[in-house]
């Protein structure tokens, strides 16, 4: 049962699943303030927040072996009684309670509590009970230390057992009885209340899924694995037939109840842009651009996204996009998460219009007083085809004469609600074209872009060479030295990533701004060496970049904030410092910064961990160039949690999901929603209705601001 998934953090304000308002906590037995206090810290308010905080992991008991038979490192649970007193004892701080168990085949364990002296009461000499942990074994003598137990009542003690979450304070003896207490009031209150059952009867029988209440009792008190399996597999279909539900309801109420500007634009002009540019398109950049054309012509809003590698020419497909729009007459804005590349899609776009009558300019923080002012009314009069700026550009008060198509750029970073914001309020809405540079699990992809149409493209650019990857340790500092000192004398230039932008008492690890000093004044001191990181002032983040670009600096030690969009084709080496501490799709973004250009590029992944876990991931990447396989590759590893967060696009967190175990289980959902959907996409039918109050307390305030 160890391999049991589920998890949960919830927030006060999460989803309500009862039939009405629950009882608070304190309407249960053992809870002061103090506890009261400590359960909110884990996001428990009341006892629908008790009954949704699902376990982490299981313990099971309901096999419990012999002591001959127990394994050398293996956690185990045995019955034994205790044979001799137990002997207390201090040094120190530290006090040591030590006994000796036997069973029935009269074999012994010898074991030892440490620093719990109160134990010391709760055991007494020859009474049975239940133990478990890990076992310590040398041919026939064993070791415990710090095992869990309880008097053992037979078929009361052999169980599966519910771990949770805790926070300081918190047992897991005490939060078990507090979860079967919760349901003992909700079965025998004297006004009964329980989950509201929101799938169909006949999606239940079709999938063969268990009830509400089944299973959330038994998702916290399966008597066996298949229980579990029973309950787990409901609540799992649930939590994701609601999120992607949502998320096409989203979509079709937004089509529904807006419209778009149709762009039709000449095509001897579209002809002309393509002409000048520097380059020849692949055939798969030119399939998407054949994807998002027809769908602007049209008065239904596109919603579409383009995903595509790192280095695979996303940028240009954009520009075609924007072309297409102001060569129309409209007006284009293309939003980026951060200033530095924001500004970088500035320079870029004004090389593509270069020779257009197209007027483009850039909106940040950093642009303020009588320029700010200027842009905006420029903008709004319609003198300004291409805004360029950070996505703060949705909240500033900004207002375009006629916008009619809106790109934002590295999509992971612009959420659901940043994307339906551009649909409120209006009945007009711009054609809306997302782009991301982060490969994501075709899995993950359906939960975090539902409402999205999808567009990948494959391959990179002509003239791109592969990148060659290797891992290295400390040992090799001279070598890799020495070959950068090589390279940047054949005029090209470096990249070092560093973690960490200050060192920390916690940490032994170097921060970017040591390496800096050591590399500007003991490794590279002939050479100029730039410094980077998200502290620094935007205005100072700019022109280090600018420089970087223009060659003034040859080596750049940086942080993470090189991660996205910076484009120089003559940066040839990467060296990655502590590369253990990064997931395997930040390493494969790091690494897209380098080969952009005709030259032999190199990532090199510093590591002196001796972790398998550590070494096993660098492995992946050396092996692996496909982002999308390196991005399966690292949702199994760490899970979607640890993948990236996904509050920030508006997804409800998953509670007890996992994509990358439940693939089934997600296809099943999406047919049963084709299905619906198919015949009701707003969900107006009487039979459906009843879905939108459980997908609203999924999504929160999401669905007040679409008008659902």
């Amino acid at each position: 049962m160890s391999d049991m998934p589920a998890k949960t953090c919830l927030q006060e304000g999460t989803r309500r699943h009862l039939s009405y308002d629950a009882p608070l906590l304190t309407s249960l037995p053992g809870i002061a303030k103090r506890r009261k206090d400590l359960l909110a810290k884990l996001g428990i308010y009341t006892i629908e927040d008790l009954i949704l905080f699902f376990p982490r992991n299981y313990e099971d008991w309901t096999t419990p072996r012999t002591i001959l038979d127990l394994s050398d490192g293996v956690v185990e649970t045995f019955i034994a009684r205790i044979a001799q007193k137990p002997n207390l004892r201090r040094i120190g701080k530290m006090s040591i309670l030590k006994t000796v168990l036997r069973d029935d085949t009269n074999a012994a364990v010898s074991c030892t509590w440490f620093n719990q002296p109160y134990l010391e009461d709760k055991i007494k000499k020859d009474e049975e009970y239940l133990f478990r942990g890990k076992i310590k074994r040398g041919g026939i003598s064993f070791e415990i230390t710090n095992p869990t137990f309880e008097p053992y009542i037979k078929d009361k003690s052999e169980r599966i057992k519910p771990v949770y979450h805790l926070t300081s304070g918190l047992t897991q003896g005490f939060l078990r009885q507090l979860i079967l207490d919760a349901f003992a009031v909700m079965n025998s209150s004297a006004k009964p209340f329980w989950i509201n059952e929101p799938l169909s009867d006949e999606i239940r029988r079709i999938y063969k899924l268990a009830s509400a209440k089944f299973s959330y009792e038994k998702i916290h008190n399966p008597k066996n694995k298949e229980e579990f399996e029973i309950a787990r597999r409901r609540l799992v279909f649930e939590e994701l037939f609601m999120i992607q539900a949502g998320l096409r309801l989203i979509k079709s109420t937004l089509a529904r109840n807006t419209k778009s500007i149709p762009i039709i634009t000449p095509k001897d002009k579209l002809k002309e842009f393509y002409d000048k540019l520097p380059f020849k398109l692949t055939s798969s950049q030119e399939q998407v651009i054949g994807e998002i054309l027809p769908d602007t012509t049209k008065e239904i809003p596109m919603n579409r996204l383009v995903q595509g590698d790192v280095g695979s020419g996303k940028t240009v497909i954009s520009a075609v996009a924007i072309a297409s729009c102001v060569f129309n007459g409209m007006q284009a804005t293309l939003m980026a998460p951060t200033a530095v590349l924001a500004n970088q899609h500035f320079a870029t776009m004004r090389k593509f219009f270069e020779g257009f009558d197209v007027s483009i300019e850039l909106l940040t923080g950093s642009v303020t007083g009588k320029k700010k002012k200027d842009i905006l009314e420029r903008l709004a009069n319609g003198d300004i085809d291409i805004l360029i700026g950070t996505h703060a550009i949705l909240e500033e008060p900004v207002k375009f004469k006629n916008l009619a198509l809106a790109v934002t750029d590295e999509q992971h970073r612009f959420g659901v609600k940043q994307r339906s914001f551009l649909g409120m309020g209006n009945t007009i809405v711009p054609h809306v074209l997302v782009m991301s540079a982060t490969p994501i699990p075709r899995t993950l992809g359906l939960i975090l872009y539902g409402d999205l149409d999808i567009s990948i493209l494959k391959g990179l650019p002509h003239g791109r060479k592969p990148i060659e990857t290797y891992t290295a340790t400390t040992i090799d500092d001279t070598r890799i030295y020495d070959l950068m000192d090589r390279q940047i004398k054949e005029g090209r230039q470096i990249y070092i990533v560093c973690p960490m932008i200050e060192s920390t008492e916690e940490s032994d690890l170097t921060s970017v701004k040591e390496l800096y000093e050591t590399v500007a004044s003991r490794i590279f001191p002939q050479w100029k060496v730039g410094l980077l990181h998200g502290a620094l002032a935007t205005k100072t983040k700019i022109a280090v970049m600018e420089d970087f670009m223009k060659g003034d600096i040859q080596v750049l030690v940086s942080t993470t904030v090189i991660e996205v969009g910076v484009d120089n084709p003559n940066a040839s080496i990467m060296l990655i410092q502590n590369a253990e501490r990064f997931g395997l799709a930040q390493l494969h973004q790091l690494r897209g910064r380098i080969g952009r250009g005709p030259y032999r590029s190199i990532c090199i992944l510093k590591s002196d961990s001796d972790a398998d876990s550590a070494k096993e991931r660098l492995r992946i990447i050396c092996k692996h160039s496909d982002g999308f396989e390196i991005a399966e590759k690292d949702l199994q590893l760490r899970g979607i949690g640890d993948f990236f967060g996904t509050r920030q696009h508006g997804i409800p967190e998953m509670k007890i999901a996992n994509l990358y175990q439940d693939v089934d289980i997600l296809k099943e959902t999406q047919e049963a929603l084709n299905f619906i959907f198919k015949k009701d996409p707003l969900l107006e039918l009487p039979e459906n209705r009843s879905l939108i109050p459980s997908i609203k307390r999924q999504f929160g305030d999401l669905f007040d601001n679409v008008g659902i």
